[in-house]
């Protein structure tokens, strides 16, 4: 059974994420199948603009299928990693290039790989119910998909402050961190659709008109309301300084950060602040291969599995970090993360 519904219509070519009591998460078979039907569309006239959208009235993409992930581990199939990322990130990369204009339209839950699906293509439209995050440290992961990119455009640095606390973040979040320029109200949707299809020539200054025309003001920011205190924290050459920043500041959000940080992966915490420095100049598609080397090494650690057990298996919510504490993790350790004498490259 298919995980993606497609069809083309009035020139547009529409992909419906059909995993709705997954909350549509990503699995390889997503990955193939819109990969496939991107490709093919480049090449088909009939198509001049493609739609994204997820099923259900929950999500658009909750991100990686994690039990997936957890199962291969189990079976010790580590082959399954190198093509499931290998693959996931090329999907994103063709995404970031798409030659043709792509719009996602988020309206529930877009976490993690839902948001390599969305902010990374040309149109990214949030409603009233776009719930997002990259909460990857949460699992003893990083913030991938090109988060490493796109993390890095936000306004100051918050970031850095999405990608070390994993922290949910709403649809007006999403317009002032520059994720989405689009904040339309999921009730005027079908209406928006009904003027796409109308459109004569469906290019991206088209295409950008008829969206700017029913874009409303999105609702407050909690983050702009949150910068001041996150930039004077955040804006630290190391992570030892931020956490210092962060326990030591009189506002009572930055001790909760604080202590936010503290329950996630300790190298989790570590590689990421080291990947956001290291791709904050780096064009996109240099960012995926950085990305791509770090994910074969999360792999080949105890982390990832463990916050998946806690998060997704067990749901016990107590991950028993290896080390345990930020102060325990080396330079050394973070260094492994960064250097493979095997690396194979995206093919992009």
């Amino acid at each position: 059974m298919s995980s993606i519904v497609t069809k083309v219509s009035d020139g547009i070519g529409w992909i419906t994420l059909s995993r709705p009591k997954a909350l549509n998460a990503l699995n390889l078979q997503m990955i193939r199948e819109l990969h496939q039907t991107l490709v093919e569309w480049v090449e088909l006239d009939e198509v001049e603009s493609v739609v994204v959208l997820g099923s259900g009235d929950r999500a658009f993409c909750a991100g990686g299928d994690l039990r997936s992930v957890y199962e291969a581990h189990i079976a010790k199939d580590h082959h399954f990693f190198d093509v499931l990322f290998r693959e996931e990130y090329t999907l994103n990369y063709i995404i970031k290039t798409y030659p043709k204009p792509y719009l996602a339209f988020i309206n529930g839950i877009a976490m993690g790989g839902g948001l390599g699906l969305s902010v990374n293509g040309q149109f990214c439209i949030v409603s009233e119910k776009a719930h997002l995050a990259m909460p990857e440290v949460s699992i003893g992961y990083f913030p991938d998909v090109g988060g490493s990119y796109f993390l890095n455009t936000m306004p100051g640095r918050i970031g850095y402050y999405l990608g070390l606390t994993g922290s949910h973040f709403s649809a007006g979040d999403a317009v002032f961190t520059n994720l989405s320029s689009y904040y339309i109200h999921s009730e005027r949707w079908s209406l928006v659709f009904e003027t796409l299809t109308k459109l004569e020539k469906k290019s991206p200054q088209n295409i950008r008109v008829m969206l700017e025309n029913f874009t409303e003001d999105a609702p407050p920011s909690k983050l702009k309301e949150k910068q001041e205190v996150i930039d004077r924290c955040f804006n630290k050459p190391t992570l030892e300084g931020i956490l210092k920043a962060l326990k030591c500041d009189s506002d009572l959000f930055a001790l909760e950060t604080y202590k936010q940080i503290l329950t996630k992966s300790p190298l989790s915490i570590c590689v990421t602040f080291e990947q956001l420095q290291r791709c904050k100049d780096l064009p996109f598609d240099a960012v995926m291969q950085e990305e791509f080397r770090l994910s074969r090494s999360f792999v080949k650690e105890h982390d990832f599995f463990e916050g998946i057990r806690a998060a997704i298996i067990d749901k016990d919510r107590r991950p028993r970090w290896q080390p345990a504490l930020i102060e325990q993790v080396t330079s050394s350790m973070i260094e492994v993360y960064f250097h493979h004498h095997d690396f194979e490259r995206l093919p992009i």
